[in-house]
């Protein structure tokens, strides 16, 4: 499709290190996929983190980069319009730039169960389509800090990237 980014990988999730330490585990990895999970006491409560490539149109890619702000209001319709989204309560939507190429969205998921999702999109001119993240935890707080040292690891991905 002309103006689509395909996935195509500058960073390959199948070796990203483990940003979250010893006692997680890559669950399954694949170059656009990496699920990372923790079943020990160490962890947060039902800990499990996502972190995917998906395809996005690169015009929308790159005005979400260019005005993370002015982009917010319609990514937040377009995502809680999302019929996958629907099982959970999302809030807390906030765009901010991230460097000189990039941007990314952030929000919160509250879940009937109790758990929580933590989740960002990263949008960067070096890496085709979008970088989702998705840090989930009956312990929000954790689930909070497990998305930022994941956001910070694809920063480091990209960063190294040829």
């Amino acid at each position: 499709m002309a103006g689509f980014a395909s996935p195509g990988l500058a960073v390959d999730l199948s070796k990203l290190p483990n940003p979250l330490g010893g006692d997680w585990r890559a669950k399954s990895a694949a170059p656009d996929l990496v699920r990372f999970v923790c079943g020990t006491p160490a962890c947060p409560p039902a800990g499990e983190l996502a972190v995917a490539i998906r395809p996005a149109p690169d015009a929308a890619r790159d005005q979400v980069i260019a005005d993370p702000q002015g982009t917010l209001a319609g990514y937040e319709k377009g995502f809680k319009n999302n019929s996958a989204n629907k099982a959970c309560e999302f809030s807390d939507f906030t765009a901010s730039k991230a460097g000189d190429t990039g941007s990314r969205v952030e929000m919160r998921g509250e879940c009937p169960s109790g758990l929580t999702l933590m989740m960002a999109t990263l949008f960067d001119k070096r890496q085709p389509g979008m970088v989702s993240i998705v840090a989930s935890s009956m312990d929000g707080a954790k689930a909070g800090a497990v998305r930022a040292r994941a956001i910070e690891a694809i920063g480091a991905a990209l960063d190294a990237a040829p």
